[in-house]
């Protein structure tokens, strides 16, 4: 990580957020380095050994920058995800964490269904889950998944929805 900062030209020093989309300890484990930036984790804020009211545990935004740059309660992988919003002149981003875990999340038809239950990668609150991937799908322009891939959403929508309706449709023909 120094080696990222030191390439970049900045030092631990220089960071003032440090942001985990949720609580889970594989996404924060070095977060504890930057000791003097406010951490986010899930719905948490803190700096150092203080702790601040978070408006995300109520459903409300966390507003960094204005609407350039705020944080959304977006749950379902865990009840206190969130995502990262940035707006650029390129469009809106969404740093979106678990809600899209890599470029497959948008095209494999088992990201839709059978991941949900299995032991490797439990979605906790699946409802909340599909609802905040189409509100995200629908409002990004690109979607950093958790793995770090930059998707562009609108080559991507398309299929994206074909697969869900495919489902609605399998679900009715069950009942």
């Amino acid at each position: 990580m120094d080696s990222s900062l030191k390439m970049n030209e900045l030092t631990q020093d220089d960071i003032h957020y440090v942001i985990s989309t949720h609580e889970r300890p594989d996404y924060s484990g070095c977060n504890y380095q930057f000791k003097g930036s406010i951490h986010i984790v899930g719905h948490s804020i803190s700096k150092k050994n203080q702790h601040f009211k978070s408006p995300l545990s109520i459903g409300h935004d966390y507003y960094i920058d204005g609407e350039y740059l705020k944080i959304i309660p977006t749950p379902g992988y865990t009840l206190t995800d969130i995502t990262v919003v940035v707006a650029t002149p390129n469009g809106m981003y969404y740093i979106a964490g678990e809600l899209f875990q890599n470029e497959l999340s948008f095209t494999e038809r088992e990201d839709s269904e059978r991941i949900l239950f299995t032991s490797k990668r439990r979605i906790e609150y699946p409802l909340f889950w599909r609802y905040n991937r189409h509100m995200v799908m629908n409002l990004a322009h690109c979607i950093v998944t958790g793995h770090g891939e930059v998707v562009e959403v609108k080559k991507l929508k398309k299929h994206f929805f074909k697969i869900d309706n495919t489902l609605k449709r399998e679900r009715k023909i069950r009942k």
